[in-house]
């Protein structure tokens, strides 16, 4: 199964907690968080929330653990955008996106600004 096909098929419960009962997963609790890990996603990215503001939905989190599997990595060492494909969700149009064409190159195309 595909990390979108996954993903997609995930339910949400009361108290945010996932649902993993239609899947072939098998979710282990984190040891950092209060939440599980999908083994069969190749990337995670455990936080936990140390503000948050309803009024102007601003949430502040900090990064607690990263776990990857080495699948997704280049000959760097680094994740690989050619191997991992993430995703991130609209939540205003309900849909999700694939995340992974370069569209530039951080502290140096601003250089060419000056």
């Amino acid at each position: 199964m595909k990390p979108h096909e996954i993903i997609s098929e995930l339910q949400l419960e009361t108290k945010l907690k996932i649902n993993l009962k239609k899947q072939d997963s098998t979710p282990p609790p984190s040891e950092f968080v209060d939440a599980p890990i999908i083994n069969e996603l190749p990337f995670a990215v455990e936080c936990k929330v140390k503000s948050y503001d309803a009024e102007n939905w601003k949430l502040i989190g900090e990064i607690v653990n990263v776990s990857l599997d080495e699948s997704i990595l280049g000959e760097n060492g680094k994740v690989s955008f050619e191997k991992f494909h993430p995703i991130a969700f609209d939540w205003m149009n309900k849909i999700y996106l694939d995340i992974g064409k370069k569209v530039g190159n951080a502290y140096r195309d601003g250089l060419e600004l000056k």
